[in-house]
């Protein structure tokens, strides 16, 4: 995991927090400020996967990785990946273990105009920032 991953999720789960703790006073809930904490929490958290994966593109940052899948030459799920070439929308890594390229598509449609077939393509899945990604065929 990276600083900046995870700046990116304390920041945006510490407004959220905030914004929904102010909501829930503004609306008048009878609880104590700790309880409201309590009680927002998971929803800020939540909130801030969904918006972590806009925010972290808007700030060129890459997805997280760690929930990668194995690589399709060695099979095996690699120690890293070398990002070799990045693009607005996508990502050409190479495999630590095997040195293989993957072409790794940073949203969940794969292109339609896909020329080469030398390399396996991959999409994100949700949510994006997790890294989480499935093969296109």
């Amino acid at each position: 995991m990276k600083l900046s991953h995870l700046v990116v999720v304390v920041f945006v789960t510490t407004i959220n927090l905030i914004l929904l703790m102010w909501l829930l006073v503004r609306v008048g809930v009878p609880l104590s400020q700790a309880t409201l904490q309590w009680l927002s929490m998971p929803v800020a958290f939540f909130a801030a996967l969904l918006l972590a994966w806009p925010i972290s593109r808007l700030l060129g940052l890459s997805p997280l990785m760690i929930f990668a899948g194995p690589c399709p030459g060695c099979r095996t799920r690699p120690p890293g990946w070398w990002v070799t070439r990045l693009a607005p929308r996508r990502l050409l890594l190479m495999c630590r273990a095997c040195g293989k390229d993957v072409e790794l598509w940073l949203r969940r449609e794969a292109p339609t105009d896909r020329t080469s077939e030398s390399r396996h393509m991959f999409t994100l899945r949700w949510p994006e920032f997790l890294g989480i990604w499935r093969q296109v065929r």
